[in-house]
C-alpha cells in the first residue's frame, strides 16, 4: 500500500496535521486556561474585596456609633445625669438590629468620685430595651477584661474577637472605643456589643455560580460564617479532616491573599481569599474547577470539534489535491508504460495544466508523435517490401505454373492441330447435313407466316365485336339510371299520399271530437236534442271509420313504399354489377383483342425474319465449308511451330526460377523487419 506516492504523501502530511492540530488545540486550551485563571483571580479579588468592603461598612457603622457615643459623653459626662445615657442607649439599641446592647464604663471615680465601678449596660430583650448595673461591681470587674483594657491602652476603638453566646445562642463581638475628654484623657470606654448574624447573611448570600460558596474565619482560623453551620464558631480550618483544607487554612492565615486547590470526594475546588483589614478576619470562596472552567471545558469541547473537522477538512482537500496530482502521474505513468511495451494505439494522456505534469505531459505527446510518425514510416516500408515479394514470388509461380501449362498445351496443341484434319473432315459432313435441314425450316417457316396473317385477322373481328357489346353496355346503363331516377321521382307519390292520409286521420279525430262534444250538447237539450244526438252518434262512427281506413292504407303505403325500396336497392344492386364488372370486362375483351392482333403481327415478323435467317445460314454454312479447308492447312503449320514454342519456353522457365530464389529471400527479409515493427502497437 505505502509503495504508491500518494499513500507516502498522505502518510506524511496527515501526521504532521494532525500534530499541528493536537499542539494547537493543547496550547489553545491551556493559554485559554490561563487567561480563564487570571479573569478569575481578577473577578474573585474584585468579589472579595466588594465584599470585605461591605462587611467593613457593617463594622464600621458600629465603630461609628461608639465613637459618637464616646464623644458625645466625653463632652457632656459632667453635667449629664446616667438616666439621660440610659435613655439615649436604649433609643440607639433599638434602632439598629445589629446592636443587641450597649454599655458606659467608666474610670474609677471619674463620673462619681464616691464609686469606683460605674458602667451601666442596656440590651435588648422581648423587643424592649433593658438596663442593667449587675457588671458594674467588684466581682465582674471590668477592668480586667481585654475589651477593656486595648482601648485604655491604644486610646483606639476595637472590636474584639467573636465569641459564641450560649444563652443567647449568638456569634457575638464587642466593640470598644475609648472616652477621651478634650485634654486627652481616658474616661473610660464605650462598648457596643453586636450580633453577627448580618455578617454571616451577607456571607452565606455571596454565591459564585452554581456551586460556589463563602466563609469567614477570625484571625485563628475558626468559621465565624459557613454554608456548614455545624461548623461555625467550633471548627478551626487549619484542624480540619481533610488534608488539603487544612494544609490551605495554615496557609490562608499566614498570607494576606492568594488561593489555592483541594478536593473534596474526587471533586476538586479552587479556593480564593483575603484579609479584611483592622480586623484580620479572612474572607474566602470556593467555587468547583468544572464550573470555574466549564467555559474552557466546553471551548475545549469545541475546539475538539472543530479542530477534528478542520482536521478531516483538511484532510480531504489534502487527499483531492494529492489524488488529483497522483492521478495525474498515474496517467502519464500508464502512457508511459505503454510506450516502453510498445503500444502506440492510445495516445497519451492530455493534462492541461500549467504546472510541471502539464509541461510532462506535453512532452510525452511530443514524443509519441515524432516515434509514432517513425514507426509508421518503418512498418509501411516492411508492409510495401513484403507485399511485393509475396507477390513477386507469387508472380514467379504462378508464372512457372503458366509456363508449365503453356508447354503441356503446347504439346497438347500438336496433338490436337494432328486430329484437326480428320475432325475437319467429319465437320464438312455436317455442316452439309445442316444446309439441309435449314432448307426445311424455310419451308416451315413460310407457312408460320400464313397462320400468322389469319390469326391477326380474327383478333380484328373479336376487337370490334367487344368494343361493340362495350358501347351497347353504357347505353344501357344509362338508361336505366335515367329510369331508376325517374321512379324514385314517382315514390314522392306515396310520400304525398301518406301526408295526406295523416291530414285525413286528424280532421277524422276532430270531427270525432265535435261528434262527442254534439252528443253532450244533445244529451243536455234533453228530449229536443235526441234528434241531433242520433246525427252526432252517426258522423261519430263515420270519423271512426274514416280513422281505421286512414290506418289501412298507412299500412299499405308503408308496404309500398318497403317494398319500392328494395326494387330501388336491387336495381342500384344491378346497374352497380353493369358498370363495374360488365363494362370492364368488354373493355378487357377489347383489350385482349387488340394484343392478340399485335402479337400476330410480330409472330408474322418473326417468320419473316426466320425466313430471312434461313438464307444467311445457308450462305453462311457455304462460307464454313471453305474455311474449314483452311483451318486444315493450318493445323499442320501450328504443329510444327509449336515444337520450336516448347523449346523457347523451357529456357524462359529456368530464368523464372532464378527469379524465385531470390523473391524468397527478400520475403525472408521483409518478415523478419515485419516482426521487430510489431512489437510497436499502432
Amino acid at each position: 500500500m505505502f509503495k504508491s506516492i500518494k499513500f507516502k504523501l498522505l502518510g506524511f502530511v496527515i501526521p504532521v496535521i494532525l500534530i499541528s492540530f493536537t499542539c494547537l488545540s493543547i496550547y489553545s486550551i491551556q493559554t485559554s486556561k490561563d487567561i480563564v485563571r487570571k479573569q478569575i483571580q481578577s473577578t474573585m479579588e474584585s468579589e472579595l474585596g466588594g465584599q470585605i468592603a461591605i462587611i467593613k461598612k457593617e463594622l464600621e457603622e458600629i465603630s461609628q456609633i461608639s465613637e459618637s457615643i464616646a464623644d458625645a459623653i466625653a463632652a457632656t459626662y459632667q453635667n449629664s445625669s446616667l438616666t439621660e445615657y440610659e435613655s439615649f442607649l436604649s433609643n440607639l439599641i433599638y434602632n439598629n438590629d445589629m446592636i443587641l446592647g450597649s454599655g458606659i464604663w467608666f474610670e474609677p471615680y471619674i463620673y462619681d468620685q464616691s464609686q469606683k465601678y460605674i458602667g451601666p449596660y442596656i440590651f435588648k430583650e422581648g423587643g424592649k430595651a433593658k438596663i442593667t448595673y449587675d457588671y458594674s461591681n467588684s466581682e465582674y470587674d471590668y477592668f480586667q477584661y481585654d475589651w477593656y483594657t486595648q482601648s485604655i491602652t491604644t486610646k483606639e476603638t476595637k472590636i474584639t474577637e467573636p465569641y459564641f453566646d450560649e444563652v443567647s445562642n449568638l456569634t457575638m463581638s464587642s466593640c470598644s472605643t475609648p472616652i477621651i475628654t478634650s485634654d486627652g484623657t481616658v474616661i473610660g470606654i464605650i462598648t457596643v456589643d453586636i450580633e453577627l448574624t448580618a455578617i454571616q447573611e451577607i456571607v452565606n448570600n455571596i454565591k459564585i455560580g452554581e456551586g460556589g460558596t463563602a466563609f469567614l474565619l477570625n484571625s485563628e482560623g475558626v468559621y465565624l460564617a459557613s454554608n456548614d453551620e455545624t461548623k461555625i464558631m467550633t471548627v478551626n480550618m487549619k484542624d480540619e479532616e481533610n488534608p488539603y483544607l487544612a494544609k490551605i487554612g495554615n496557609e490562608l492565615l499566614s498570607k494576606k491573599s492568594g488561593n489555592g486547590e483541594y478536593s473534596i470526594d474526587k471533586e476538586k475546588y479552587t479556593l480564593f481569599y483575603d484579609t479584611l483589614e483592622g480586623y484580620n478576619w479572612k474572607l474566602g470562596i470556593t467555587i468547583p474547577q468544572k464550573e470555574l472552567f466549564s467555559s474552557v471545558n466546553r471551548m475545549s469541547t469545541s475546539l475538539t470539534i472543530i479542530s477534528t473537522l478542520s482536521i478531516l477538512i483538511c484532510i480531504v482537500i489534502i487527499s483531492l489535491v494529492i489524488s488529483s496530482i497522483v492521478s495525474g502521474i498515474i496517467k502519464i505513468n500508464k502512457s508511459i508504460t505503454l510506450l516502453a511495451a510498445g503500444d502506440f494505439s492510445k495516445e497519451p494522456v492530455k493534462i492541461t495544466s500549467k504546472d510541471e505534469l502539464g509541461k510532462m505531459s506535453k512532452a510525452l505527446a511530443i514524443m509519441y508523435e515524432n516515434n509514432k510518425n517513425i514507426i509508421k514510416n518503418i512498418t509501411s516500408s516492411t508492409t510495401v517490401m513484403n507485399e511485393s515479394s509475396m507477390q513477386l514470388n507469387k508472380a514467379v509461380g504462378e508464372l512457372s505454373s503458366q509456363f508449365d501449362q503453356i508447354n503441356s498445351i503446347m504439346q497438347n496443341v500438336n496433338g490436337d492441330m494432328m486430329s484437326t484434319s480428320a475432325a475437319t473432315e467429319e465437320l464438312n459432313a455436317s455442316v452439309e447435313e445442316v444446309n439441309a435441314s435449314v432448307n426445311v425450316l424455310a419451308v416451315e417457316t413460310e407457312s408460320s407466316a400464313e397462320m400468322a396473317v389469319e390469326i391477326e385477322n380474327k383478333a380484328i373481328e373479336i376487337q370490334n365485336s367487344s368494343r361493340n357489346s362495350f358501347e351497347q353496355a353504357e347505353k344501357l346503363v344509362d338508361v336505366y339510371e335515367e329510369k331508376l331516377s325517374a321512379s324514385i321521382e314517382n315514390a314522392n307519390v306515396v310520400a304525398n299520399i301518406a301526408t295526406l292520409a295523416n291530414v285525413i286521420s286528424s280532421i277524422a279525430e276532430q270531427i270525432n271530437l265535435l261528434s262527442l262534444n254534439a252528443t253532450i250538447e244533445a244529451a243536455r237539450a234533453g228530449e229536443q236534442g235526441k234528434g241531433f244526438a242520433v246525427v252526432a252518434g252517426e258522423i261519430g262512427k263515420l270519423a271512426t271509420e274514416t280513422t281505421k281506413a286512414v290506418e289501412e292504407i298507412k299500412n299499405t303505403i308503408d308496404q309500398v313504399t318497403n317494398a319500392f325500396n328494395g326494387l330501388t336497392i336491387n336495381m342500384k344492386e344491378i346497374l352497380v354489377f353493369l358498370t363495374q364488372t360488365v363494362t370492364p370486362d368488354y373493355n378487357n375483351f377489347v383489350g385482349v383483342a387488340e394484343q392478340y392482333g399485335e402479337d400476330a403481327k410480330k409472330f408474322k415478323a418473326l417468320s419473316q425474319k426466320v425466313s430471312e435467317m434461313s438464307s444467311n445460314i445457308e450462305l453462311t454454312v457455304t462460307e464454313i465449308t471453305s474455311a474449314i479447308q483452311n483451318i486444315t492447312e493450318s493445323a499442320q503449320n501450328t504443329a510444327q511451330n509449336g515444337a520450336e514454342v516448347s523449346q523457347a519456353i523451357q529456357l524462359v522457365s529456368d530464368v523464372v526460377g532464378n527469379v524465385a530464389d531470390r523473391s524468397v529471400e527478400q520475403e525472408n527479409t521483409a518478415i523478419e523487419l515485419d516482426e521487430m515493427v510489431r512489437q510497436f502497437k499502432l
